[in-house]
């Protein structure tokens, strides 16, 4: 029976689940293959029945059935189904479920959900041994329908299901050659999706001619992408109803433009649930498995196989869906919020970009160093592609393109960055003033991701045993972690500070704990007192690095002996001036005797430590000074 298809739909693979019986040579398996000189016969003539599952979930267009000698029959079809036993009368006892092998319908190897079980029950005086397969929420999509025909193709008007179950009711006896199963793919298909399915449908029917439905995407993207988030959307889609549009709009986001968020949570959960990999395992396991680029200050970027996405529990805070699911739902309703977690998702699905090894510099101060690739099998394949959903829903939904420097990233740690990232949203939740500002330069904020990875430990929050993620995300409000937030705020919304952020990007994410810890505090100090020596800073920040790095403990101990950490400074400027480059080595050897001269000239140093065209003449004498000192 020809009958024209939309070219969207297609035959979809499935197995028997279960049949009422079979004819020992006529097995229910014979109606998978459409081979004519083989039958599924149950050799009665009334009242018999065949369960299909199909691989995948579906919109169901179409089942064609080559009929042998059923007069009569009912199609039903669902997303789930449950097993009910008929019991003999009397007291039961006990019910023993036993593991069976059914020729072309289980493997044996698995429990209830997965293969037939026979369910034997045990009653006083009587034994009885039947199963009768009740799919849950089956509709009856073709109720007690004829066969006039051999060759039917019936109409299922795109039902949502997994299961159909053919019920025939006549037939002389019954008997099918094969059947078919014609639709659309939808993985990842629930009964709890069904108020989604209900508002998508009508549109999905309608453009049944149309290769590019932005409906039906939308609605495999929210299945495929957010099924396993079920428990965190109960709510949303319980719901629906009361506002279809808005839900639907919500839902779209978390599957669209929102999706890598998520991605990267799912990503830890699962590997949270990897147990047997000790710490120690995984630090030795994300060393780079890439070919390394060295050079002065930068070091290579972390690949993303699992085990280096594995950290202490306590690391997990920022990926526990109850947590995000927070924040998207602010993020949604709060337009500066929304802007920033788009950004924030657009960086990490370029995170989720499978890693390139760089290419081969040309400059001499750069080593590139091959190490082999035993980690490979272990990267993601993809990242998730993102959908456009303007079409549907308006502008706010558009994939954005921002700037992108893959050299500057690729010094990132990328699993430290992934929750920076996340705690800066949290923590931008109760900061109007800050959300909004980050959120008039978040096509910047990239830049200031190796300094979002060095305040990492800042932007974590202390939590203890007791402590609840409620509706406000409190636990983001503590003062470290939103000093720690204004400090990102402030450099990455400045044009000012941008080269320095370039300049120290490699420090900033540097294996040394201190390199990283310097770095953050010269920006904290180019924000502040060192603010009229940036260029020069800049210029020479290999040097101001290393300095600083040299004299943190006095300069952090400035509340013990300010005018000993005020003198540090001054020997960091001096330094970075050029007038002691001549003799830098000396300088740098005789540090404390320069400290104390500096400390007892400050009265004089003060009016000639301005970046100005012209150095006053005493620091033009300086030099022959402190070589008389050193």
């Amino acid at each position: 029976m020809e009958v024209e298809l939309e070219p969207r739909v297609k035959s979809l693979p499935f197995k028997v689940k279960g049949m009422s019986r079979e004819s020992p040579l006529q097995k229910a398996s014979h109606v998978l293959d459409s081979d004519l000189r083989n039958h599924w016969s149950t050799g009665t003539n009334t009242k018999e029945w065949i369960l299909l599952e199909l691989d995948e979930p579906c919109l169901l267009s179409h089942i064609r059935i080559y009929n042998k000698s059923v007069l009569e029959w009912e199609i039903s079809a669902g997303l789930r189904y449950k097993v009910t036993v008929s019991e003999s009368a009397g007291f039961l006892r006990r019910l023993i479920f036993l593991r069976t092998s059914v020729d072309g319908i289980g493997d044996g190897g698995r429990w209830f959900a997965e293969s037939l079980i026979i369910v034997t029950v045990l009653s006083e005086g009587t034994f009885s041994q039947k199963i009768y397969w009740m799919p849950e929420t089956f509709p009856k999509v073709r109720p007690r329908c004829e066969a006039p025909r051999r060759d039917m193709m019936y109409p299922m008007n795109y039902t949502p299901c997994r299961y159909v179950r053919i019920s025939c009711l006549r037939g002389s006896p019954i008997a099918i050659f094969f059947v078919q199963l014609i639709g659309i793919t939808v993985t990842g298909l629930e009964p709890e999706f069904q108020p989604i399915i209900n508002y998508l449908l009508p549109h999905i029917i309608s453009s049944k001619q149309d290769g590019n439905d932005m409906h039906l995407q939308l609605l495999q993207d929210i299945t495929n992408r957010l099924g396993v988030f079920l428990p965190q959307l109960e709510a949303d889609l319980n719901s629906f109803s009361d506002a279809a549009e808005y839900a639907t709009r919500f839902l779209a986001m978390l599957a669209g433009p929102l999706y890598p968020i998520l991605q990267i949570v799912k990503e830890r959960e699962t590997a949270r649930s990897v147990g047997n990999i000790s710490e120690s395992e995984a630090s030795r396991n994300s060393q780079p498995v890439i070919a390394l680029t060295v050079s002065s200050n930068f070091e290579p970027r972390r690949s993303r196989i699992m085990s280096s996405l594995i950290f202490p529990t306590s690391c997990y805070l920022a990926f526990r869906p109850d947590a995000i699911f927070i924040l998207l739902r602010k993020a949604y309703k709060d337009s500066n919020l929304g802007n920033i977690c788009r950004v924030a998702s657009w960086i990490l699905w370029k995170f989720l970009e499978p890693i390139k090894p760089p290419e081969a510099s040309h400059s001499c101060s750069e080593i590139t160093t091959s190490v082999p690739d035993e980690g490979s099998q272990s990267e993601p394949s993809a990242p998730p592609s993102f959908a456009d959903y303007s079409d549907l829903f308006g502008d706010d939904f558009k994939i954005p393109e921002y700037m992108w420097d893959s050299i500057f990233s690729n010094v990132l740690d990328i699993g430290l960055v992934e929750e920076g990232i996340l705690h800066v949203l949290y923590a931008c939740v109760s900061q109007p003033l800050l959300c909004s500002k980050l959120a008039d330069n978040a096509s910047d904020f990239w830049l200031a991701l190796p300094l979002v990875q060095a305040l990492l430990p800042a932007l974590r929050p202390s939590i203890n045993s007791s402590d609840l993620i409620d509706e406000d995300l409190s636990l983001w409000k503590q003062p470290f972690v939103q000093k720690a937030l204004s400090q990102i705020v402030g450099t990455s919304s400045s044009s000012v500070y941008r080269p320095l952020l370039r300049a120290c990007a490699g420090y900033l994410s540097s294996f040394s704990p201190s390199n990283g810890r310097a770095a953050c505090v010269l920006i904290d100090l180019c924000s502040g007192v060192l603010a009229p020596w940036m260029p020069q800073v800049i210029a020479k920040i290999d040097l101001a690095l290393e300095l600083l790095e040299d004299l943190l403990p006095v300069i952090q101990g400035a509340h013990h002996s300010f005018a000993r950490a005020r003198a540090a400074l001054k020997y960091i400027v001096l330094a970075l001036s050029g007038v002691m480059d001549d003799i830098l080595v000396k300088y740098k050897d005789a540090k404390h005797q320069v400290l104390f001269l500096v400390e007892m000239l400050e009265p004089y140093l003060d009016p000639a430590l301005t970046p100005v065209q012209s150095i006053i003449a005493f620091v033009k004498e300086l030099p022959g000074i402190l070589n008389s000192v050193c």
